[in-house]
């Protein structure tokens, strides 16, 4: 006798292994306490031990899935269709609000703000900017066209909507066309799209207030150039006084510091697993708080897969002068960089470099 679930509970059984491990990171444990109901309970009715489809069972397992940013549990075990409100166009709006809970916005953004802070429709308020200024709230909009945007603070983000956003972005089982991050500063925005929902996971993954660097770069440009294109006298300096990789470093950071007062340089420390940054100069406008860090706990990995790439080579070069052409999410900039290798106490390498910004930064305008 075929004692196999059919129907409705056929469909319970699925759309629950769907959404635990190893389909998300979501464990049965973890769902019998996020509904309260016990593990054993969950599984009888997933196994047609039950007489009957608890549906108070069902609303609470759907609570959970819910809060997780998935609204399709209950459409899944009977078969039902949800209309999208057209005044969003078929977009999917949700708000992860400042306790980690992933809400669905079907009427839209800004009708979610006004509506969990009791405003009627006729008040002047910019709900949206509010939400994610004030309230620390993330927003997540899937496009129809299969693009993700996500808008949150820059600095005052909620941590823990930063994670669940992290948590929820790394579960989705589905391809997007563009990943998008967009963080509000001030009254501008700055953006940083992605290539795989990881990177992005990634991103939102890291407290606001650990963000070493967030003015993360969209693209950059190198090119070798030969030392007749120097310019700048510290650079000169720098090299003139440089006499091969043994260089002592603290020799030719003093060259470096009196040839002029220049504050465009940095140094680098090689470890076993990248560089160290030991001082930062004004040519690292783009970079934040790092003295002391290592270049791995960047955001901005591209920057570091560049500075690593440059500066892996110079204990056989010795030297290197780049031309950067950097286009961040604020400004866009011209830097000639002149990488030098030096020696330290203990046989440590180091990596020193001298930037000329030959064209001033510009503001971008970010719609």
């Amino acid at each position: 006798m075929n004692t196999r679930p059919r129907g409705p509970r056929a469909h319970l059984d699925a759309a629950i292994a769907r959404r635990l491990m190893p389909n998300s990171e979501l464990t049965m444990r973890a769902l019998a306490k996020a509904s309260g109901y016990s593990e054993a309970t969950i599984r009888r009715a997933r196994n047609g031990e039950t007489g009957h489809i608890d549906a108070e069972m069902l609303f609470a397992l759907s609570e959970v899935f819910a809060r997780r940013g998935d609204h399709d549990f209950l459409v899944e075990i009977f078969g039902i269709t949800v209309a999208t409100p057209a005044m969003n166009g078929g977009d999917l709006c949700y708000w992860i609000t400042e306790d980690g809970a992933v809400n669905a916005a079907p009427f839209g953004h800004a009708r979610f703000v006004r509506d969990a802070l009791r405003l009627g429709p006729d008040e002047a308020f910019d709900a949206i900017a509010y939400g994610i200024r004030a309230m620390g709230w993330i927003e997540i909009t899937i496009r129809a066209n299969g693009r993700l945007t996500v808008r949150r603070h820059l600095v005052n983000a909620a941590a823990d909507a930063g994670r669940r956003a992290a948590d929820w972005l790394a579960e989705q089982g589905r391809t997007f066309s563009e990943i998008e991050i967009l963080s509000l500063q001030g009254d501008s925005w700055s953006r940083r799209r992605y290539d795989t929902i990881r990177a992005a996971a990634q991103s939102l993954a890291v407290p606001v207030g650990d963000a070493i660097s967030d003015h993360i770069s969209v693209h950059i440009a190198t090119k070798r150039l030969s030392f007749n294109h120097i310019a700048d006298p510290v650079q000169i300096a720098a090299l003139r006084h440089w006499n091969g990789p043994d260089t002592e470093v603290d020799s030719l950071m003093r060259a470096i510091t009196a040839a002029g007062g220049s504050a465009n340089y940095s140094l680098l420390r090689k470890e076993d697993d990248g560089y160290t940054l030991l001082t930062l100069g004004a040519a690292n406008r783009l970079r934040h708080d790092l003295a002391g860090r290592s270049l791995r706990l960047l955001r901005d990995q591209h920057y570091v897969d560049l500075v690593e790439q440059q500066f892996d080579t110079l204990p056989s070069e010795g030297v290197r002068f780049d031309d950067l052409d950097i286009q961040a999410r604020t400004d866009r900039g011209g830097y000639r960089r002149l990488a030098l290798s030096a020696s330290g106490p203990g046989g440590d390498r180091y990596a020193v470099t001298v930037t000329d910004i030959y064209r001033k930064p510009q503001q971008a305008v970010i719609q």
